[in-house]
């Protein structure tokens, strides 16, 4: 297991709580026994395996939980092979509002979805609608694409959920998010990403419009200063039964530091990537509703 740096790191975060402290705990394994000669029909040997999927939680009724995600497989060709995709503690103070975590958990940003093996903090506001983040740690990926396999990382996050009764015929505004992100990834080169999302909705008072939701997402690598990703989308519910929604999003490669979505894309198609779509759902009754989806046109600037 390539794990056991991690495991011990963990170790030390578990808790020893009081003999009168409740735990409980959840989780389902999965096994699997298959025979595979689709990669091997022109040689003699076919590949057997068998295969162990495991994910349990434990959590106690005040503030502590665990958890662990795992694999394990023998195969006849490769012999045994093991990795744990989660193993973490975590541990909230409800008093000052923060969550801690420590050791190997899930993570999910402009880098794509990976493992993080390290720590967060999270501090909440919840009177004021606001969130900070901050982690780090050294980032892995388990399967075949590492898109993400660096020295280390670190990040923080603002998150904003605002509501509001701002009454206007043209944009009224109901609920506002807002989040911004800086982070570092750090292995031969450094590369520095700084994202922003927002997204606004309102409800019409008067007749000929019912609700609408705009959002707009972007991130920038500082230092090309070119817009990896940018996606934006509007929905208007004309009535409440009919909505139009049009999205448009980009999305620009940049190397040093492919990441999964570029090593996809570039077996297909090299360069930028520019998608435009619009569509129309209406319920006409409670029984029928129809969905309309064109062909989404194909910008490309190269």
């Amino acid at each position: 297991m390539k794990a056991a740096p991690v495991f011990l790191s963990v170790v030390l975060l578990l808790p020893f709580s009081d003999a009168f402290s409740a735990w409980n705990w959840n989780g389902t394994l999965k096994a699997k026994f298959q025979g595979d000669n689709r990669y091997t029909r022109y040689v003699d040997d076919s590949q057997v395996f068998g295969e162990v999927w495991g994910s349990f939680a434990a959590y106690d009724n005040d503030s502590w939980r665990g958890s662990i995600d795992f694999v394990a497989r023998e195969s006849s060709l490769f012999g045994f092979e093991g990795d744990i995709y989660q193993l973490v503690i975590e541990k909230q103070i409800k008093a000052w509002n923060t969550t801690l975590q420590g050791g190997r958990f899930q993570r999910s940003d402009s880098l794509g979805f990976y493992s993080l093996d390290g720590a967060s903090v999270q501090y909440q506001l919840p009177e004021h609608g606001l969130t900070f983040n901050v982690y780090g740690g050294r980032p892995t990926r388990q399967e075949d694409v590492r898109s993400v396999s660096g020295d280390w990382l670190y990040g923080l996050e603002l998150m904003s959920n605002q509501q509001f009764d701002w009454n206007n015929k043209v944009m009224p505004v109901d609920t506002w998010l807002f989040r911004f992100g800086f982070q570092q990834f750090h292995d031969d080169h450094t590369s520095t990403r700084l994202s922003m999302g927002n997204t606004i909705a309102g409800q019409y008072k008067q007749g000929f419009l019912h609700a609408y939701e705009l959002a707009f997402m972007a991130t920038l690598e500082t230092e090309t200063g070119v817009f990896e990703e940018v996606y934006s989308s509007l929905m208007l519910d004309v009535t409440e039964y009919s909505r139009i929604r049009v999205n448009y999003s980009l999305y620009e490669p940049k190397s040093p530091y492919p990441t999964f979505k570029e090593k996809f894309y570039s077996d297909y198609h090299q360069g930028r990537q520019d998608l435009l779509r619009v569509t129309f759902d209406q319920e006409l009754t409670e029984t029928f509703a129809y969905h309309l989806n064109p062909a989404s046109p194909y910008f490309d600037s190269h």
